[in-house]
This record gives structure tokens, C-alpha cells and sequence, in this order.
């Protein structure tokens, strides 16, 4: 039985209603302006003196070690310094992506007790990723022809799975895995439509349901970056409905979360389709709500 056009119309005013509701003073993001923590700038010279292609092979051939992160994290700083990004060496993000894929062993050899150095480590090397792609067009082709997104895919699905006693260090690894391919996906459609089709729906929708509040905002970031009007028409479809409802759910419960609330005004509200299945899909109570 089909849906009349009131229920159209009424879908559309829920949403309407819901940014009247809001009182926001936000500003459109007409996409994600790339994650880097701010930080003055060390001067540039000390960074080019450090090799880090050799630091990051000692690291590979060598056990874990908590020394490790220092080197990580001096990449990391090196990273978050435009001059430097834009002439890294290729090698050192290889390099980057061999520890990675070690790292990703050892969380699928640990059977859900992954030990807090491990995940310290992969949060690491995704922060330097992450900087690494911020405002650089080179660095997000290089890291996708190495594989790092069905890598860091893989990664981020084993974590959200986990039920580890050591919450925190999972969640820092999830938040900051999120943030790199979100980083590569900003004005990079090739990253946008590899990670798409990677984590569409079910790896998209439990990332929205993870109990953390940052690395929620981190995956609707996302989301956001991602979606174009065909992926809209895909979100429509009665099979993946389930992931645009969350979406809306996260708007009504989580109200400081203005990516959601710019998803279902920027694009949802876009498809009539897409709003006459969502409002079909709500409770009685779930629309009196919105």
C-alpha cells in the first residue's frame, strides 16, 4: 500500500520542525574541513633531520615496544606542518603501513583481550595517517594505492567489536581511526567511494552505535563526507532504511551532534523518497519526538 503525499509532507515538516527546534546558529560545512589537533608549529628543520623511514623499520623489526610511540608520535607532530607533509617521503608512509598491518595481526591474534600498548600504538599510527592527508592530494593517493583503507576498515571493524577491559585505549584507536578516513575522503571522490563501499551499511551503522560519544561525531563526519545524491537513493532502499532512521534517532538523543542534523537537512530532506520510508519506518512516538 502506498504512502499519500500528506505523509510526505508531514515527514518533510518533522525535519523541518527538528532544526527549528534546535535554534542553531551553526554554519553549513560544505564538507568535512580535515581533523588535525592544534598545536604550534616546531620549526621545520628539526623534523627533516630525523629519518624516519629507518626509525620506522627499527620499530618493524623489533617486538612492541613503548619506546615505539615516541617515534610515532614525533611523525605525527612532523605531519601536522604543511611544508612537511608536502615533502614526506613515500617510504616512511610504507613504512607507517607495515606497522599498521602488524599491529592489525596482533589485535585478531589477541581474541578480544588486546593489550593497551597494541592499541596505543594503532591509535598512533592512525593520528600520523590522519595528518598526513590533511590539505594533501599526494598523501591521500599514496595511502589508498598502499591499501590503507581496506586496511584501516578492516582494523576499525575488529575494534568496535571488541569487548576489552581496556575501554578507553579501544575507543582512542576507534576515534582516531575514524578521523583518518575521514581525513581521506575530504575532496578525494576515489577515497570517498572505496570507503563507501567498504563500510556501507552494517560497518557505518555500527560505528553510530558505539558507545562513545567522540567517535559517534568522528563516523557521522563521515557519513557526511561520503554521501552524494546516489548514495542517498541506496540509503532509500527498504534494506538500509535502518541506517537513515539511526541517523535520525541520533539527531533527536544527541542533539550536540550537528553532523546528523546537517545529513537530514543536506541531504535526506533531498530524496522524497528517502523521507516517506524514514517516516514510515517511525513509531508514532519516534515522530511526535522529531
Amino acid at each position: 500500500m502506498g504512502i499519500d503525499m500528506k505523509c510526505t509532507s508531514s515527514a518533510a515538516s518533522f525535519l523541518v520542525y527538528r532544526i527549528k527546534q534546535q535554534n542553531m546558529t551553526r554554519k553549513s560545512h560544505p564538507h568535512w574541513k580535515a581533523i588535525q589537533t592544534n598545536m604550534a608549529e616546531p620549526a621545520l628543520e628539526s623534523w627533516i633531520r630525523m629519518d624516519f623511514p629507518t626509525l620506522l623499520n627499527e620499530i618493524l623489526a623489533e617486538k612492541f615496544r613503548e619506546k615505539h610511540l615516541l617515534v610515532l608520535q614525533s611523525l605525527t607532530n612532523a605531519l601536522r606542518i604543511q611544508d612537511y607533509r608536502d615533502r614526506s617521503e613515500d617510504e616512511a608512509f610504507r613504512s607507517l603501513m607495515k606497522i599498521l598491518s602488524k599491529l592489525s595481526e596482533e589485535i585478531q591474534a589477541a581474541d578480544g583481550e588486546v593489550e593497551e600498548l597494541i592499541l596505543q600504538l594503532t591509535a598512533a599510527c592512525f593520528r600520523a595517517q590522519r595528518n598526513g592527508c590533511v590539505q594533501c592530494a599526494r598523501n591521500q593517493s599514496l595511502l589508498r594505492s598502499l591499501g590503507a583503507i581496506d586496511l584501516s576498515i578492516r582494523i576499525l571493524d575488529m575494534l568496535q567489536k571488541l569487548k576489552s577491559e581496556n575501554t578507553d585505549y579501544v575507543f582512542e584507536a576507534l576515534r582516531c581511526g575514524v578521523q583518518f578516513i575521514g581525513n581521506l575522503a575530504v575532496d578525494n571522490q576515489f577515497c570517498k567511494d572505496d570507503i563507501w563501499t567498504l563500510i556501507f551499511p552494517d560497518l557505518l551503522l555500527a560505528l553510530l552505535c558505539v558507545d562513545d560519544e567522540r567517535a559517534v561525531g568522528y563516523s557521522s563526519m563521515v557519513l557526511h563526507t561520503c554521501l552524494d545524491e546516489h548514495k542517498v537513493e541506496r540509503l532509500a532502499h527498504p534494506g538500509n532504511i535502518h541506517l537513515a532512521l539511526k541517523v535520525m534517532e541520533l539527531c533527536r538523543t544527541q542533539s550536540e551532534l550537528d553532523w546528523t542534523v546537517l545529513i537530514a537537512t543536506q541531504h535526506f530532506l533531498k530524496s522524497s523518497v528517502l523521507v516517506k520510508n524514514m517516516y514510515a519506518g517511525m513509531s508514532h512516538q519516534e515522530r511526535c519526538e522529531c
